[in-house]
């Protein structure tokens, strides 16, 4: 068994150190009546974080289950885990940390999902750990062509439970494991584990390695999860992929099976299709699961191919049967359902997110001036709505911050950007960043000027955005007279701020 990389070992010294600091009050213990989405990682844009926070605080949200490590076997985020690093599986274009801090901010617990044994990368690269093909002598692939790693391989648990290390040091205050489990489907009587024990034993295999991630994590204070298939309810053998509640019970501190009505097989329970009952398929699952642990079930539901109805019947079953807590999935994130569900159970009406102000808290102003080293790169007036912008030069001496137009377009109010585009047809949505939107801008400036933007010299440009809306190299006479006049005044007066 390899000992932990020297970096991981770092980041867990630290961890113990300053993990108090880290969690609020609120976050530190186990959530009671914890409700939380699933969110894959490339929703984590500011703009859409802050939107999803914003309906969540409202609808009593107060988890969001962060998808950091996926079944290919990519790690999203900044991992220094010497493996992770070698075999190409990090992809740390994700603001993982800058995510954690808003969510703990605004009062939303932060949840990482670890997929465990599916991992392309991790098997294709280390072929020893993987499982293998009886027939074709290679790796084993499922239906979907996605290679596993060997639940028996001791270097696969402890590869995963340094990850989950790093993310600890992260700020995360649970880690939930997925995947913890044998492969369910693809050509199965072709499966060979290599170096698998003499007694093998699936569920042991589970339990073990859920042990020795509990004995590792737990110590740092932070609550283990374990999804699990919502047959676990119903069943007391392992489903063929190791996966029995009484054993894995004692290594997690929640367990969450589940309860996606339709994962339920024809004639379940009588029913030819479960997917048509979804009150039912979660009361009865739930009523079957809970006198057989003592442990927390957090069950998953289906927030995916429903109506706000549907996912309204689960969420009412959990409370009348007073479930403590439950996480919704939908593999998008699409959450109009979800929270227009929760907006009947609650009698609420949701406000609308403010990402900026908008033109009519702007017009009081009156105008903008933004001035640089020498130039005045911003001149924008809201009421007669238009703006000059300038380009300014970058010398030998002073490396300008405004000599390309998409650094100047940059300057304009998200406002006067949106009435722009709007003018000119240009679609965007409400969760759109403002980097998104210059880049649209930058388009049409270049489109409208008919000169490479390379070939600019430092020189003012013009756009009349309550009118065509349309960029002009040529700013009028009339403007210019006003705005000397105006500068001129304010230059009596004393400097003006931005």
């Amino acid at each position: 068994m390899r000992p932990p990389s020297c970096s991981t070992a770092l980041l867990v010294a630290l961890s113990i150190l300053i993990l108090p600091c880290w969690l609020p009050p609120a976050l530190a213990a186990e959530e009671v009546d914890l409700r939380g989405l699933y969110l894959p990682v490339y929703v984590l844009t500011e703009r859409r974080l802050a939107e999803l926070s914003h309906y969540a605080k409202q609808a009593g949200v107060n988890a969001f289950i962060l998808h950091v490590k996926d079944p290919r076997g990519g790690v999203f985020w900044d991992s220094q885990n010497r493996i992770a690093r070698q075999i190409g599986a990090v992809q740390s274009d994700y603001s993982l940390g800058k995510a954690i801090a808003t969510l703990k901010r605004e009062g939303i617990r932060p949840i990482a999902k670890i997929d465990v044994f599916a991992d392309s990368l991790l098997a294709s690269s280390q072929p020893q750990w993987a499982v293998m093909d009886s027939k074709s002598k290679g790796l084993w692939a499922d239906k979907n062509g996605r290679h596993w790693t060997n639940p028996y391989e001791e270097e696969v648990w402890d590869y995963n439970i340094d990850l989950a290390l790093e993310l600890v040091a992260l700020g995360f205050v649970e880690i939930q494991f997925d995947y913890t489990r044998f492969p369910s489907n693809g050509i199965l009587r072709n499966i060979h584990y290599p170096n698998a024990p003499a007694q093998a034993n699936r569920s042991q295999a589970i339990a073990a390695f859920l042990q020795r991630a509990y004995g590792r994590l737990k110590p740092h204070g932070v609550v283990i999860s374990v999804d699990l298939f919502g047959l676990t309810a119903w069943k007391r053998d392992d489903l063929g992929v190791g996966q029995v509640l009484e054993e894995i019970a004692p290594h997690v501190d929640v367990l969450c099976p589940m309860l996606y009505p339709s994962h339920f097989p024809a004639g379940f329970q009588g029913w030819q299709e479960p997917n048509d009952h979804p009150a039912e398929i979660v009361r009865r699952s739930m009523a079957a699961i809970r006198p057989r642990l003592k442990k927390e079930v957090r069950p998953w539901l289906q927030g995916f191919w429903y109506t706000p109805e549907q996912i309204q019947a689960q969420i009412e079953v959990l409370d009348t049967a007073k479930v403590k807590g439950w996480a919704v999935w939908n593999s998008a994130a699409n959450y109009g359902p979800t929270f227009a569900a929760l907006a009947t159970i609650k009698g609420i009406t949701y406000t609308k997110p403010t990402f900026y102000p908008g033109l009519a808290e702007l017009r009081p102003a009156g105008r903008k001036i933004l001035r640089s080293r020498e130039t005045v790169i911003n001149y924008t007036d809201y009421e007669q709505q238009y703006s000059v912008l300038s380009l300014e030069a970058t010398t030998a001496t002073y490396r300008s911050p405004y000599s390309f137009p998409y650094q100047v377009l940059a300057t304009l109010d998200e406002a006067v950007i949106d009435t722009i585009l709007h003018r000119r047809e240009i679609k965007i949505h409400r969760s759109m960043s403002k980097g998104a939107k210059v880049q649209r801008l930058a388009g049409l400036f270049t489109r409208d000027i008919k000169v490479s933007p390379r070939s600019l010299r430092p020189q003012p440009f013009f756009i009349d955005w309550g009118g065509q809306a349309s960029f002009s190299l040529t700013v009028p006479g009339t403007i210019i007279e006003k705005m000397e006049g105006q500068l001129a005044a304010e230059s009596a007066d004393g400097p003006a701020g931005h």
